[in-house]
């Protein structure tokens, strides 16, 4: 079975994480027993998805001003030391900090790109990046608050996106500890209360 963290014995997180790494272990385990390898296919997909911050800095850099400005922007957050240093490790808060990236990036269009396909799918990061680090979670309401403004269509379908991924953590909860819910439950108890 391996190393547990106490937040796990607990239930203070959702499986929604380790359960994915667990798949990228097993495939790498498929290849060779040598750990170096095994870790192979988890790394990978950490190092690709820490892309998303500088390919987001580098769109909005063009958006805002041109392609050099996206150029200058891209690496300096390429050369970020939390990036490079971070970006290998399968922890929970560097995933859900590339999706917040993502999702702000996909929320904060041009108002004329301003589409309902596109306010769901941030709704769906927004809502990932919650489950993964509900810490997160007054930051991306100021977010969302920030995109959808007075307009309640927004919020209606942005929340429908949100909404979706929380409850599927939900069930995925119930499933693991058996009761829904039950990791933001008692990771806001044991943080707070």
């Amino acid at each position: 079975e391996g190393y547990r963290s106490w937040e796990y014995f607990v239930g203070l997180r959702s499986w929604l994480f380790p359960g994915f790494i667990a798949g990228l272990l097993k495939l790498g385990s498929l290849f060779s027993a040598d750990p170096d390898i095994a870790l192979l296919p988890m790394r990978a997909f950490m190092i690709a998805t820490s892309t998303i911050p500088i390919a987001c800095a580098y769109f909005w850099g063009r958006n805002l001003g041109d392609r050099k400005a996206g150029l200058v922007l891209a690496a300096c957050v390429a050369v970020s030391t939390d990036l490079i240093f971070m970006a290998p490790h399968s922890f929970s808060e560097v995933m859900a900090a590339n999706i917040l990236v993502l999702a702000l990036y996909i929320g904060y269009p041009k108002a004329a790109e301003m589409r309902g396909s596109r306010l769901f799918l941030a709704g769906l990061l927004f809502g990932t990046a919650f489950i993964l680090r509900i810490h997160l979670g007054p930051a991306i309401a100021l977010a969302c608050a920030m995109i959808c403004t007075r307009f309640w269509t927004r919020w209606l379908v942005m929340g429908a996106g949100a909404f979706l991924i929380v409850l599927l953590a939900g069930g995925l909860d119930w499933l693991t500890f058996g009761r829904p819910f039950h990791s933001i439950f008692v990771n806001v108890y044991m943080n707070i209360g």
